[in-house]
């Protein structure tokens, strides 16, 4: 019987804390183990161990993979099923180009449209990511499983007061589907980052309206996650 390195009490607690439905809290293990590695590219997943090993019903686990096939994360094909998404270094390169267009156009068009509530959002999704990072760079290990939310909140509440609802709707599509391999160049990379200043000076650009250096910063971000990546996959041949 297949078997999965997935120990879901180890998050049984923040997920409690965090008062998330079943499915929600289904969806936040596997996409933390997909995140982690613990699930491999191209790695299948079968119902019936995924329901004893986490310890939920199979609908609970349907809804979950539902919605990481909509992060990107898997992949649902017929007589296969759900499978972990396989990793592309040719993909990856493309989300980053794309994103270095859309990213820094959405950042400019809130930036210059955003109000008080913009402002105060942003305050507070900083300060919730900056005590997580601090957190996560006094421990041992991988971010915390609360981080991946709290890194998106912070982008997004960059970007929320942007007018274009197409342009968000298309820089959220190409956020989720790069997280997976921004997570791979934080988690595998020998080149120590700072992503507490990174996102302090993103930050500290979009309040001072100062939306010519948010564009800048954003791109640096972006390129940087990219390039330790773009290392990682070439050296240890993970990515077609």
């Amino acid at each position: 019987m297949q078997t999965f390195k997935i120990n879901s009490s180890e998050f049984t607690s923040r997920i409690e804390n965090a008062n998330l439905s079943r499915a929600e809290s289904a969806y936040a293990i596997l996409q933390n183990a997909i995140l982690k590695g613990l699930l491999n590219p191209g790695q299948k997943l079968d119902f019936e161990t995924l329901q004893t090993e986490m310890g939920y019903s199979s609908g609970t686990i349907r809804e979950a993979l539902t919605q990481l096939k909509s992060d990107g994360l898997v992949q649902n094909e017929v007589r296969r099923g759900f499978t972990v998404a396989e990793v592309s270094l040719k993909e990856f390169l493309e989300i980053t180009e794309l994103r270095c267009i859309l990213e820094p156009l959405a950042l400019t068009k809130s930036i210059e449209a955003g109000g008080d509530d913009w402002e105060s959002n942003l305050v507070l999704a900083h300060h919730k990511l900056t005590k997580l990072e601090k957190k996560s760079s006094e421990a041992i290990g991988l971010p915390s499983i609360e981080w991946p939310s709290a890194h998106k909140k912070f982008h997004e509440a960059l970007v929320n007061s942007c007018p274009s609802k197409n342009l968000l709707v298309m820089r959220e599509s190409l956020f989720k589907q790069s997280e997976r391999y921004r997570f791979l160049a934080s988690s595998m990379s020998s080149k120590k980052r700072n992503p507490i200043k990174e996102h302090k000076d993103l930050f500290e650009a979009a309040v001072d309206r100062n939306s010519q250096l948010a564009s800048t910063l954003i791109i640096e971000h972006l390129n940087q996650t990219a390039k330790n990546l773009h290392e990682i996959l070439v050296d240890k041949r993970l990515a077609s």
